[in-house]
């Protein structure tokens, strides 16, 4: 989209950087990756949503190393600087079965190097659940077949 990343809903979607452990014998093998994420408010007020392959590789593989969040990134430039993960969590069906049913992930982060905690910064998504599956739905992400991921839609 063409509007700022500094405005709402931009502020609350980001990109999470990750490595992703190929071979633990051999760092060189390291992959980093990235992926779309948003915030989701939560009493903590530090959590974002994203896929389950996002922090851990699914079936056979293991969890991803040095996560970070950039909300509001756009070609770069990270408006807030980052939030680094406290804990990755996912289903146990992703991680035992790579299942694309059960791709959900989430990240806790720490408080910024200013000590903020993330929503109290950026604003977070409301969350509900067991609500009728017609509902109106908006998605938000970095794909990389747009602007080559620099730019969220």
């Amino acid at each position: 989209m063409d509007g700022a990343s500094t405005l709402p809903p931009a502020t609350v979607n980001g990109v999470l950087f990750y490595t992703e452990i190929n071979n633990p014998s051999n760092p060189n093998d390291d992959k980093n990756l990235r992926c779309s994420a948003s915030t989701v408010n939560s009493p903590a007020k530090n959590l974002a949503f994203t896929a389950g392959s996002c922090v851990h590789e699914g079936k056979f593989g293991d969890w991803h190393t040095n996560v970070v969040f950039a909300p509001g990134y756009r070609e770069g430039s990270q408006p807030y600087g980052t939030w680094v993960a406290k804990e990755l969590w996912t289903k146990s069906a992703w991680t035992a079965s790579s299942d694309q049913g059960e791709n959900v992930g989430a990240v806790v982060f720490f408080p910024n190097a200013s000590g903020l905690h993330l929503a109290n910064v950026v604003g977070a998504n409301g969350i509900a659940f067991n609500y009728p599956a017609d509902q109106d739905t908006y998605t938000f992400g970095y794909p990389s077949n747009y602007a080559k991921g620099e730019r969220w839609v």
